[in-house]
């Protein structure tokens, strides 16, 4: 097991303590007098920030990382944690502009003219193209989850420092670019419509869940670091317990979040689905309305006007047809004449005054 430096053990709430000061001063500019929803958002993005880098902390700080040293579920929890509480969260508050406007705005200049016009960049601005592909994402975050968890590189970032550090910063790094498929993060935006990011989600939760299971069903420690069982639980006790963290409690956020595409899915579909029908009714009385006015032509006084009366037909809109000088909404025209009637009563529309 790696023995860590006293000043090692506090670095993770050292970077989120620069984060959070970061955060704070690139707010610094920002107007005061806002709506009140946008204060609400703001505020919500804010508090999102705060508990993702909470998640950090708490994954990567005693005593959860303590534990750890002995205990393979605590292990499997700092990594569910930075993997799918941290990153989703992070995403989430969209904390980019902010932490961008509170560098100086001369290195901002340089900075963003030398990455976004230089030759030299140009491979720089390709890789972020295919990084921000979702199936780039995708297919990096699960490779990613799948290559730490096999026995050789497990046990290796448990014996050296710098693997278990470069660990833990790919499965945050990557799950921020995979949850980023999912959730809008102001300035980026996600390429899918609703019911791909249920796809995407739903295939993304199968490595974890065939990880899990490959832990559970195990008659013998997969890792050698922790064949050895602690505080009077078992080796494969504790293996059973990572499996069960890893398939039910990590697939949650993944779950809530197919849920709720799956809702504002179906909400634009039955949006669609009545202007549909809406649309579907207007035609069917245009049709309508168009055989009344053909009647109403060909007779004025006839039967037409108590069919166009029962009909709710709104002889308004025909006036450009019926005579001179009529509008399309009613009234007067200048130097028109008066506004149709439809008087089912008096045996048709032939009275127009």
């Amino acid at each position: 097991m790696i023995v860590a430096a006293a000043w090692q053990d506090d670095l993770p709430l050292a970077g989120a303590l620069v984060a959070l000061g970061l955060y704070a001063l690139g707010g610094r500019g920002l107007p005061t007098v806002i709506p009140r929803t946008r204060s609400v958002a703001r505020h919500r993005r804010a508090a999102t920030f705060l508990v993702g880098l909470a998640a950090i902390v708490l994954a990567l700080q005693p005593p959860l990382d303590d534990l750890a040293d002995d205990y393979l579920w605590a292990h499997m929890l700092q990594h569910l944690l930075l993997m799918v509480v941290a990153a989703p969260l992070l995403v989430l508050a969209a904390p980019w502009l902010r932490l961008w406007r509170s560098l100086p705005l001369s290195w901002r200049r340089v900075t963003a003219r030398e990455l976004l016009g230089s030759a030299w960049a140009a491979p720089i601005r390709a890789t972020a193209t295919r990084l921000g592909s979702p199936v780039w994402a995708w297919a990096l975050f699960n490779l990613d989850l799948v290559l730490w968890h096999l026995p050789g590189s497990y046990d290796l970032a448990l014996r050296v420092q710098a693997v278990h550090d470069l660990e833990h910063a790919s499965f945050l790094g990557l799950g921020l670019l995979y949850w980023a498929q999912v959730i809008d993060s102001p300035p980026f935006r996600t390429r899918l419509d609703d019911l791909r990011r249920v796809a995407y989600l739903v295939t993304g939760m199968i490595p974890g869940w065939g990880l899990a299971i490959v832990l559970a069903f195990s008659t013998v420690p997969v890792y050698a670091a922790y064949a050895i069982g602690h505080g009077g639980l078992s080796a494969l006790a504790d293996q059973q317990i990572a499996a069960g963290l890893m398939w039910m409690p990590g697939s949650i956020p993944a779950s809530v979040a197919v849920f709720w595409c799956l809702y504002r899915w179906l909400a634009a579909d039955a949006g669609e689905g009545g202007a549909a029908v809406g649309h579907e009714r207007r035609r069917h009385l245009g049709v309508r309305d168009a055989a009344v006015l053909a009647r109403l032509r060909a007779d004025p006084g006839g039967p037409a006007g108590p069919v166009a009366a029962g009909a709710g037909l709104d002889l308004v809109v025909l006036a450009p047809d019926l005579g001179p000088g009529r509008g399309r909404r009613g009234g007067r025209r200048r130097g028109g004449v008066g506004r149709p009637r439809c008087d089912a009563g008096a045996g048709g529309c032939g009275g127009i005054t």
